[in-house]
């Protein structure tokens, strides 16, 4: 310390090196806002970014059948043909035109392919069990070939004209050979195929009674519309706001340190420190009497040193001047000092005396 001692006329000036700032007083309490930041910038982080489903692709399955039933030439009906949702006179029906639509779109492109055919299912049941089929007939009105979907996107338009007459007169006839009662009715219906990464088998189906007077026709496609999801599921994070996310990860970041530093400096400062402990005390009970000096300490010719701080506040009091405070090197000793109207009264803090008093049970400040 003696070179760091110099002589202004009368007066000694201890100069200090400029040491790293540390706090001296270190508030625990400080860590409540700073959790409160650190949520918020969790809750700004969380909020930046989304997840979503990979690996899976919807699709949207539609279809319908429209309809027009045409007319033999009578003397009852001046159109040419019935819309749909009406009853029907048996013996005036020439041809039921079928207007089929289907639809797949996916929302992605997929690797399918599709066939559809349209087919007349002529049948004879059981009159009290529709499910006791007596006689049936299939005939393929219509059959397309494979072809792949493109872009994700399948879309079928096709039409059919149907011989009521036909099929009535043809299951008249079998009811008549065998001299039965039957149910007899046709039912017509456009399959779709796809075969691919979806795989599903679709019916359009539409029932025409062909053994009644009048007739009402029943359309079903209700198994038909629906959404379906295929493929495996995998979690994925995405950015769904970059300003945020870069804003919630300063303020995340900058929290932790700032907490990091706080149970850092509360810890190492105090954690079986006695001088620190010491030191601590004083500037936390005697606030209102000292005053930090900054890197220089002026003591007068006459220097009085007191065995304690009571003793040196004593002194400040009959001085009526502060008591001016200086850590002379940081961590290991500090000076307290009065400058009287004569004399100066200095009250040392170091570690190795506190350690001293420890080691003896004692304690001092």
């Amino acid at each position: 310390m003696q070179s760091d001692i110099d002589y202004i006329k009368t007066d000694k000036i201890y100069k200090v090196k400029k040491q790293p700032w540390r706090p001296h007083k270190v508030r625990m309490w400080l860590l409540f806002p700073l959790m409160l930041l650190l949520a918020l910038g969790g809750y700004v982080l969380f909020n930046s970014v989304g997840v979503e489903d990979k690996g899976l692709t919807d699709y949207k399955v539609t279809g319908d059948i429209d309809y027009k039933v045409y007319l033999k030439d009578n003397n009852y009906y001046a159109e040419k043909y019935l819309d749909p949702g009406m009853q029907y006179i048996a013996n005036l029906i020439s041809v039921v035109r079928a207007d089929f639509s289907y639809e797949l779109v996916a929302s992605e492109s997929i690797d399918a392919n599709y066939q559809y055919e349209i087919v007349a299912e002529a049948k004879a049941t059981d009159r009290s069990d529709k499910n006791k089929v007596l006689y049936g007939r299939t005939d393929t009105l219509k059959a397309g070939k494979i072809v792949p979907i493109e872009d994700g996107k399948l879309r079928i338009d096709d039409k059919v004209d149907v011989d009521y007459r036909k099929y009535s007169d043809y299951l008249k006839t079998f009811r008549s050979d065998f001299g039965i009662a039957a149910n007899c009715f046709l039912d017509l219906k456009m399959v779709v195929k796809v075969d691919g990464a979806i795989k599903t088998e679709d019916t359009l189906a539409m029932n025409i009674p062909l053994s009644d007077q009048t007739v009402d026709i029943a359309i079903d496609t209700k198994a038909i519309n629906r959404e379906a999801t295929i493929g495996e599921a995998t979690k994925e994070v995405y950015v769904k706001n970059l300003p945020m996310l870069i804003a919630g990860s300063i303020i995340v970041v900058v929290s932790l340190i700032l907490i990091a530093a706080i149970i850092y400096y509360h810890k190492t400062r105090f954690d079986d420190n006695l001088y620190e402990k010491a030191l601590h005390k004083i500037l936390k009970e005697y606030d209102t009497y000292i005053v930090n000096a900054t890197q220089t300490l002026y003591e007068l010719p006459n220097v009085m040193r007191v065995e304690s701080f009571k003793e040196l506040l004593d002194a400040a009091q009959a001085e009526g001047a502060p008591v001016v405070f200086l850590e002379v090197v940081p961590g290991e000793k500090s000076y307290f000092v009065v400058n009287g109207a004569n004399t100066t009264y200095r009250y040392t803090l170091s570690k190795a005396y506190q350690d001293k008093l420890a080691s003896e049970d004692e304690k001092e400040y």
